[in-house]
């Protein structure tokens, strides 16, 4: 009867702890710090003084197809990577980067510069787009919101070569696995001068209006900033932290363990209950 009471509290020991891990799994908004030198399919090369390719053609928010030599409009550009309804970094991006240009004051969107954000999940649609917009624009001060403002504010998708043209002439390198619709990326935005070339880099989710406002001066000006020096960047949280490439999910992997553990759990009951049983069929004989 001991055996039977010690066996009954492992496993409900074991079921909890399998209750737990699953709980943990849930998909919650993650990211993840990397080596900005690291070797992978996921990271930022920065090319300062690269031309981006002006032919590329992209759809804007509204359906229309674009080339990239029309998004530019002679200004400097701010120039960023996402996918629409990323829940993590793309978000941090987009929100962060809209509160610190509401500090520009001197300076309008469309006006001396623009804001170019382009999806890289092929799936996404100019609706996506469209939203993602909106969203953006909600957090921009509405007593600056003009219509050269928003026209100033290019909201885009279009065919994976395409944008993988855009992103590989700029090195922010990112994976896409169509199985799965599932993006790896990393994190930053990239100034460009008014002629189209990559004149800063930020390879992190924060900026302030400070720094943005000196890059947006230099890249006006056709000059190259420095390099950004950080030692990581920002990134989705499957990542290996020392080769930049996915990495197993832990999580999962626990969840396995604590199966193992309830099947051994059930092993060890059903083999006491056996030789009790035995013991006791014995005892009475």
């Amino acid at each position: 009867m001991r055996t039977f009471v010690t066996a009954i509290l492992l496993l409900v020991t074991a079921l909890s702890a399998a209750q737990f891990y699953g709980y943990k799994d849930q998909p919650v908004p993650g990211q993840s710090r990397v080596p900005t030198e690291a070797a992978g399919d996921m990271r930022i090369e920065q090319k300062l003084g690269a031309m981006v390719p002006k032919d590329v053609r992209l759809i804007n928010e509204e359906g229309r197809t674009v080339r990239v030599e029309e998004l530019l409009g002679k200004k400097p550009t701010i120039l960023a990577f996402v996918f629409y309804d990323c829940t993590s970094v793309c978000l941090d991006v987009l929100f962060n980067l809209t509160k610190e240009l509401k500090g520009l004051k001197t300076q309008e969107v469309g006006r001396e510069y623009r804001v170019v954000v382009v999806s890289i999940k092929p799936t996404e649609t100019p609706a996506h787009a469209r939203s993602a917009k909106m969203r953006t624009l909600e957090n921009y001060p509405k007593e600056r919101r003009t219509k050269i403002t928003e026209e100033g504010f290019q909201f885009l998708v279009g065919e994976e070569k395409e944008v993988r043209r855009l992103a590989d002439a700029v090195g922010f390198k990112y994976t896409y696995d169509a199985k799965s619709n599932n993006v790896v990326h990393p994190a930053g935005i990239m100034v460009l001068s008014p002629a189209g070339n990559v004149s800063r880099y930020f390879v992190t989710t924060e900026y302030s209006a400070f720094m943005i406002r000196e890059a947006l001066a230099t890249a006006n000006e056709g000059k190259m900033g420095p390099r950004d020096e950080r030692p990581f960047y920002l990134a989705c949280i499957d990542i290996d932290p020392l080769t930049g490439a996915r990495s197993l999910n832990i999580m999962n992997t626990l969840k396995v363990f604590g199966l193992l553990t309830v099947l051994c759990l059930a092993l060890f009951i059903t083999t006491s209950l056996i030789k009790e049983r035995r013991a006791l069929k014995h005892g009475t004989e």
